[in-house]
């Protein structure tokens, strides 16, 4: 989505979508829910389970690092 938003933006005028502004603001808006729910939302769980965790438990760090490197 993001490369045809490029390729629609990289010179002036109609490139690819001809024109159709509400193809651009679909793909515009489909781009960010994807990149919200499939990249923001799991690195933010992953992260705070990763700092979150050890401080739940008591412990300074998780039991095996390649657990922790699977959270991130």
């Amino acid at each position: 989505m993001s490369v045809i938003m490029r390729m629609e933006l990289a010179a002036p005028g109609a490139q690819f979508l001809h024109g159709n502004n509400q193809i651009f603001n679909v793909l515009t808006l489909g781009h960010a829910v994807l990149m919200v729910f499939f990249l923001v939302m799991p690195g933010m769980m992953g992260g705070f389970g990763n700092y979150m965790l050890p401080l739940l438990i008591g412990s300074l760090d998780v039991s095996f690092p390649r657990i922790n490197a699977i959270g991130f």
